[in-house]
Parts: structure tokens; C-alpha cells; sequence
């Protein structure tokens, strides 16, 4: 029998209880606020590791497998297209979600050090918090498996209630050692060069199909980012800030899908891009310029232009994909891209060719072209 079915078996001490109540709250199934003080375990029992390492296997598969797993979806295998759901097996050939020690390690530091953290004053041995804080999250040579549990912690970490200071740096750890975490949060600190290297092997044969499971994750966390900005509540560094974030974001991840030949995975950005000009900014461009316009706050037209043109940089995500549609529709039968052209002309058709107009007047009044 397994190690991982034997640990049913195991009664576990109070301070493995703890160990493992505190990876339940980094996968989201407690509130990690609930937990204080020292919860480690110096030398942990097999059982424990085999316990814990079933658990954070189990929500992962359940992250991969929840959204929209019931839908038949069209994606390329060896530039030929294919069809299926997120569990059929010819889809998920070969695919295993790989895990390497920066998972167990992420787990049995954080029982160590996040529930001491958060009872910590923050203005105590600064130095202290920091190797704390670089030695909780390993960031090098992680995998697929590790991507999605780092990506699943990276939501949940809040709910330990951790000074501002520790929790931003362990949530920026936490997307340099997952492409997906960075993905999904749109990383605020990086430029497009340093994200399209960070993204590119979620389009690596052996982990795309991460990607593919997370499409509708994807759409959702980028349009919630989009229509919290278009609130327009923050000043406007601020919202310069994470607009311009927003777009660095999805442009470097539509380079990469573009370079990989990968446009099926476009389906999310074909989503955001006609949710933002159908929702976040609807009533036309000009309206949408008078509305950025008018943020409270802006003190002189270089920075009122400046937040134009991060907002257009966003809205211009689906000017590029309603090019590279134009661009793939003439593939002919025999090149290298027609069937990935086929594939994606079709989605983007049904996805954003209804908001074709409204994306293009966005552009061009954002940008202020007359006409």
C-alpha cells in the first residue's frame, strides 16, 4: 500500500494537526486569520508529508478540472485541431501536474513562519522578517503542479491577515515562482521583456494544458481587474499604475501566444477585450475619454494623458487580436498557421467581432485620432 493511502490510518499530534490546518488555509478551505502562533513541525512524519502532499494534489486537480469543465473546446495538438473537455483523456495525454519540494517546502515553511508573522509587530527586526519572508517561498526550478498550488496560495494568503509589507513581498515571490500566479494577477512590478520570459513555458507542449483547464479563471480574474479599475475610486498614480500593469500584462502574454503559434489559447483575452469595451467602458470612446478625463484628482493634462493611454494600451489588447485575426484569415490550406487560423478566426469572430466597432472608436478616442 502507498504512503499516501497509509496516512488515512495515522492520529496525528496537535502540532501536525496545526501543519496541516495552516495548508488549509493556503489552499482556501480555512481562514488563516483563525491561526497564531509557532505551528511547525521540526521533523515531520512521513504519514504528514504523504497527508499533506495527497491535499495539496487533490486542489489542484479540482482548481484544473472546475471551470467549465463540462465544455467541448477546440484546441491544436501538433498544429492540428482537436476537440474535447477538460477531462478527456486524448486531450490530457501525457499531461500530469508536476510537483516538485518547492511545494512541500511553501507548505511546511508557511506552518512555520506565516501564523508568527501575522502576530508579529510590524515594526519589529525588519531584517529578520525579510530572510523570513525570501526563504518561505522558493522561486527556482518550480513545475506545473507547483504553479497552480502557488497560484491557489497567492488568493488565499490574505486570509492570514499579515502586515501590508510581508504580504506584498510573499505574493511577489509568489508569482516569480509561478507563471500562472503572475498571469492571473497581472504583476505590477515587471516590464513586457521579464513577463514574456516568466509566461513563456506555460506554452511549453508539457505545460500548456494548465492553460487550457484555466481559461475561464483567466477571463474572470482580468475583467474583475478591469471593472474594479474603471471604478475610477483610486487617485490617478494609482489607477496609472495598475492600468499600465493590466496592459503590460496582457500584451506580453498575447506576444507569447502569437510567437508560440498558440492563438487557440486566446479564447480569455478575446473575453476580456469585449467585456471591457462592452462593459468596463461602455457608451463609446468619447465618453469613455471624457470619463478618464474627469478622474478626481488629475492635476495637469500630461497626467490626464498618461491615463489615457494606459487605459487605450488596455482597450488596444483587442485591437491586436482583431489583427491577428484579420492576419491568420489568410492562411491558406497548407500553411503553417491555417489550421491554428482557422481555429482562431472562428472563436474570435464569436467572441469580439460583435464589438469590433466599439473597440476600435475606444482606440481611437483614447488615443485622441479625430474621425
Amino acid at each position: 500500500m502507498s504512503a499516501v493511502a497509509d496516512y488515512a490510518a495515522v492520529t496525528f499530534t496537535v502540532e501536525e494537526g496545526r501543519c496541516l490546518d495552516v495548508l488549509a488555509a493556503l489552499l482556501g478551505r480555512r481562514r488563516g486569520e483563525d491561526l497564531r502562533g509557532p505551528t511547525g513541525t521540526r521533523a515531520p512524519h512521513p504519514a504528514l508529508l504523504a497527508a499533506g502532499s495527497d491535499r495539496i494534489a487533490r486542489s489542484v486537480a479540482r482548481y484544473l478540472t472546475h471551470e467549465e469543465g463540462h465544455r467541448a473546446r477546440s484546441f491544436l495538438r501538433g498544429g492540428r485541431r482537436t476537440e474535447g473537455r477538460v477531462w478527456d483523456a486524448h486531450l490530457g495525454a501525457g499531461f500530469v501536474p508536476r510537483f516538485t519540494v518547492a511545494s512541500r517546502d511553501l507548505w511546511l515553511r508557511g506552518a512555520q513562519h506565516l501564523p508568527a508573522l501575522a502576530s508579529i509587530d510590524p515594526a519589529a527586526a525588519p531584517r529578520s522578517r525579510e530572510r523570513t519572508v525570501a526563504q518561505l517561498v522558493p522561486v527556482e526550478g518550480t513545475a506545473s503542479g507547483d504553479w497552480v498550488f502557488y497560484a491557489i496560495a497567492h488568493t488565499s494568503l490574505r486570509s492570514f491577515l499579515l502586515p501590508a509589507e510581508e504580504e506584498r513581498a510573499i505574493l511577489r515571490r509568489l508569482r516569480q515562482g509561478s507563471p500562472l500566479a503572475a498571469l492571473l494577477d497581472a504583476e505590477p512590478d515587471a516590464g513586457e521583456p521579464e513577463l514574456r520570459a516568466r509566461f513563456a513555458p506555460l506554452v511549453d507542449p508539457a505545460n500548456a494544458r494548465v492553460v487550457e483547464c484555466v481559461e475561464a479563471r483567466l477571463a474572470a480574474a482580468w475583467g474583475a481587474r478591469a471593472r474594479a479599475h474603471g471604478s475610477w475610486r483610486l487617485t490617478p498614480a494609482e489607477l496609472l499604475r495598475r492600468w499600465g500593469s493590466l496592459g503590460r500584462c496582457l500584451h506580453a502574454w498575447l506576444d507569447v501566444l502569437d510567437g508560440a503559434r498558440r492563438m487557440d489559447l486566446a479564447r480569455p483575452l478575446l473575453t476580456f477585450a469585449a467585456g471591457v469595451a462592452s462593459e468596463v467602458l461602455r457608451g463609446g470612446g468619447e465618453a469613455a475619454r471624457a470619463v478618464v478625463s474627469a478622474v478626481p484628482g488629475v492635476r495637469s493634462v500630461g497626467e490626464r494623458d498618461q491615463l489615457l493611454a494606459a487605459v487605450a494600451r488596455v482597450v488596444d489588447v483587442g485591437g491586436r487580436l482583431l489583427r491577428v485575426r484579420d492576419r491568420l484569415a489568410l492562411e491558406r490550406y497548407g500553411d503553417e498557421r491555417h489550421e491554428e487560423g482557422q481555429l482562431y478566426v472562428r472563436e474570435a469572430d464569436q467572441r469580439l467581432g460583435p464589438a469590433r466597432r466599439q473597440v476600435e472608436s475606444l482606440a481611437r478616442a483614447l488615443a485622441g485620432v479625430v474621425g
